[in-house]
């Protein structure tokens, strides 16, 4: 899910400064983690998305108080790494 809506998010207009459309793909991230952390895993296995998701998380912070597309720039790009992490690694 949070490839599709990240995907959704970078190539389509989203409306009102796309706050439900980063909601929506800090949502998807945080249940991502939260199925990492659960899996079973190693933690080194998820060290990396784990620290993109903090990144991801500090963005999506930061973001809380902007408008238009400077709202954007502090989520797009950990979530632009996490989704080429999980590219190169598929879960």
């Amino acid at each position: 899910m949070f490839q599709e809506d990240f995907q959704e998010l970078t190539t389509t207009d989203c409306s009102a400064d796309c706050g439900r459309d980063l909601a929506k793909v800090f949502s998807d991230g945080l249940l991502l983690k939260d199925l990492m952390k659960t899996s079973g895993a190693s933690e080194s296995v998820y060290a990396e998305p784990i620290r993109l998701f903090s990144k991801l998380e500090k963005g999506f912070t930061a973001a809380a108080g902007l408008s238009g597309e400077a709202r954007l720039s502090p989520m797009l790009g950990p979530a632009r790494e996490l989704n080429n992490w999980l590219n190169t690694h598929p879960v």
